[in-house]
């Protein structure tokens, strides 16, 4: 999902792909990415929080 968020917000906001950005947007891309998930572990035996369940996605609204 961190790849994915990466390159949906390259090409959203800066109209490119991922693959294609200077180092710059790439980094920009990829810590808006570190914002929303857990950074990845190649090792199958620490997988990512998202992936095992304890994480919890919260969304605050105020209606003022």
């Amino acid at each position: 999902m961190v790849i994915h968020t990466a390159r949906e917000f390259c090409w959203k906001v800066h109209h490119i792909f991922l693959n294609e950005a200077v180092t710059e947007i790439h980094q920009e891309a990829m810590d808006y990415a570190l914002k929303l998930f857990a950074k990845p572990n190649p090792s199958p035996e620490a997988p990512p929080p998202h992936s095992t369940g304890s994480a919890i996605d919260l969304t605050i609204v105020n209606n003022e």
